[in-house]
Order: C-alpha cells, then structure tokens, then sequence
C-alpha cells in the first residue's frame, strides 16, 4: 500500500532545506510520514496554532511554581514537537516537564529561558514549512 494516489503529485519526495539551527530535522520528520510533505505541513500548522497556547500554559506554570500544570503543558509540548524532530525543543519541554513531575522548580525560569530560544529559532523554519507549495 503506497497511498501515493491521494497525495498530490509533488508532495511525495519533496526536499526542503531550513536552517540547522532550527533545530528541527526536515529528513526524518518526513520518513517518518513516509515523505508526505501535505501531512507534514499540516502537522507543522497544527503544531504552529497550538504552541503558543501551550508555551503560556508553560509560562505561568513556572511564574505560579504550579508543577501539575508545568507538568502538562510541557508533556503536551514535547509530544507536538516530537512529531516533526525538533529536537531542541523537545528536549527543554522534557527537562520542564521532569521539574514537574519531581516539583522541582527552583531551575524552572531558567528552563523555560532555554525552551523560548529553541522555540525562537524553530518557530520561522515551521512556517517556511508551512508556506511552501510543490
């Protein structure tokens, strides 16, 4: 079963370079969805309406030393963004959400300092992403 028929004719196989300090590998983010760039482009849309949502959930988390929430909203994070290998992002969502979980929160500011540079520097090759048409 290749699917091939329901994708449009240029979706499959598709390159697209963005920055490495982006943080995010193109690659294996679509071998992953077997090189479906219309899937991985409405991934990447999803991932674009819902992270700011879950970065102020993230950042009021840390403001309030509410660990349940930081908990959440980070594990929400880390799940969005695993889905298109980014790396960077994925990483620092863990480490807030493992603060979390152990109520540790005294390095959290500092934490989330780390997640909105690697969100800074992910957020424009999404959309790169996004707004390429084959």
């Amino acid at each position: 079963m290749n699917g091939s028929s329901h994708a449009s004719p240029h979706a499959r196989g598709a390159k697209i370079s963005v920055s490495p300090d982006a943080g995010i590998d193109v690659d294996a983010a679509l071998s992953r969805i077997e090189g479906d760039l219309d899937l991985l482009q409405a991934i990447v849309q999803q991932c674009l309406a819902d992270a700011p949502e879950l970065l102020d959930a993230i950042r009021r988390a840390v403001a309030e030393r509410d660990a349940k929430a930081l908990t959440t909203a980070a594990h929400k994070l880390k799940g969005t963004v695993n889905e298109f290998a980014a790396k960077a992002v994925a990483e620092a969502a863990q480490r807030l959400e493992a603060m979390g979980r152990l109520g540790t929160l005294d390095e959290a500011p500092q934490a989330l300092e780390t997640l909105d540079q690697a969100m800074s520097r992910l957020t424009p090759a999404l959309q790169e992403i996004v707004k390429r048409r084959t």
